[in-house]
């Protein structure tokens, strides 16, 4: 197998989200692993994989179910940053309608 190419726009680095694992690699290490099911953060991570990791998402593509309160948004990526300390961080910006990442 070959080595996984680090996935970059521009000359940024940008994370991989693998489903079928469960896992987030960044900068060639798997920050984050799910051994349980974890629906809002996993949607989070898999709607930035599917557009290419821009530096934000609208809360709206996560569809309604997902993005029923803003506390429960807020929750999520409290959770979602638990175990990415030194490596990505993930947080809402202005009035909580946009979900950001940024390294950390």
């Amino acid at each position: 197998m070959r080595p996984r190419r680090k996935k970059s726009v521009g000359r940024k680095i940008i994370p991989h989200w693998e489903s079928a694992a469960h896992s987030l690699i960044w900068r060639d290490k798997a920050w984050k692993h799910f051994q349980h099911e974890a629906l809002m953060q996993e949607a989070i991570l898999e709607q930035f994989q599917k557009a290419g990791w821009p530096s934000f998402l609208e809360i709206t593509r996560l569809g309604k179910e997902l993005s029923r309160s803003k506390k429960h948004v807020h929750d999520t990526i409290r959770n979602l940053n638990r175990s990415l300390k030194g490596g990505i961080h993930f947080r809402l910006e202005g009035n909580g309608s946009r979900i950001c990442w940024e390294p950390a």
